[in-house]
């Protein structure tokens, strides 16, 4: 392989570095069970041929999907197009707020056709947890997946249902406590969290 050429996968950087494939995974995810000295090495070879980790592989190694959830409302859902734009404004934050921890956005919408829709989407592996924005017509449905799925939170604007984070009016800053409160559920808290605005 020419110095400088692109690296498709571990096995190539391996050969490159002139050690095992899983040493190259070890020394790329920074663990201290490789010598500091030799991830360095693979760490700037990894650079210097542009090598980037595969999400899908790491993803299925980790048993994480790296995406969050957020369900929006149907245009037919929303009673109050003046909430629109706060839902535009949380999502922008949201997304911020995932980004900074690495992960990606998965925008999608409630199937009202199935009731079961909430329950479909907790169980298809597709991501770490939901956030739920402005969903004042399924209350119910969440009140029953709550039980038995931890990562999700609720947003509602302008409503006291469920319990609350503590209201604020900064949609940036919600965003980020609805973020924040998501990965606490994520890392084993209980208690189910819902915010209004």
């Amino acid at each position: 392989m020419e110095n400088g050429s692109r690296v498709r996968n571990i096995t190539e950087l391996a050969q490159l570095a002139g050690v095992s494939p899983g040493t190259v995974s070890r020394a790329l995810a920074n663990s201290h069970l490789i010598a500091r000295k030799t991830r360095d090495r693979i760490q700037a070879i990894a650079r210097e041929h542009d090598f980037k980790p595969n999400a899908l592989a790491r993803n299925l190694r980790t048993k994480r999907t790296g995406a969050i959830a957020v369900v929006i409302p149907a245009k037919k859902q929303v009673k109050n197009p003046k909430r629109e734009p706060i839902c535009v404004s949380m999502l922008a934050s949201i997304s911020s707020a995932l980004t900074d921890r690495g992960y990606d956005l998965l925008l999608m919408t409630a199937d009202e056709s199935d009731p079961r829709w909430l329950n479909r989407m907790a169980d298809s592996g597709r991501c770490d947890g939901i956030i739920v924005l402005g969903q004042t017509n399924v209350q119910d449905q969440l009140g029953e997946i709550t039980e038995g799925y931890d990562p999700l939170v609720t947003w509602e604007p302008g409503t006291s249902q469920g319990r609350n984070l503590d209201a604020v009016n900064d949609s940036d800053a919600d965003g980020r406590e609805l973020v924040n409160s998501l990965f606490g559920r994520i890392s084993g808290s209980r208690e189910a969290a819902h915010a209004v605005a």
